[in-house]
C-alpha cells in the first residue's frame, strides 16, 4: 500500500511541474507590448486617463510613444 501512494504522489507532482511549465511558456512565449505609460498594482494606468479633454491628452500621449500605445487595467492589456 506503501508503494502505491508513493506512486499516486509522484504522478501526482509531476503533473502539477507540467501546468506550472505550460503556464509560464505561455507567458514568456507572447510578444512583447509597444512602449506606454508604466501603470501601477492593480489599478493600471487608470491616473493617466484624463477626465477632460481627453482626445487632446491622447494625442499627446500618441505622440510620445508613436502610433502603438498600450495601457494596463485590473492587470490586462
Amino acid at each position: 500500500m506503501g508503494s502505491l501512494l508513493a506512486l499516486i504522489l509522484i504522478v501526482l507532482a509531476v503533473l502539477a511541474a507540467l501546468v506550472v511549465r505550460a503556464r509560464w511558456l505561455r507567458r514568456t512565449a507572447a510578444l512583447p507590448l509597444p512602449p506606454g505609460p508604466p501603470g501601477y498594482p492593480i489599478i493600471g494606468n487608470l491616473l493617466d486617463v484624463p477626465s477632460h479633454d481627453m482626445e487632446l491628452a491622447f494625442r499627446g500621449l500618441n505622440a510620445q510613444y508613436v502610433d502603438d500605445c498600450s495601457w494596463h487595467a485590473q492587470g490586462r492589456h
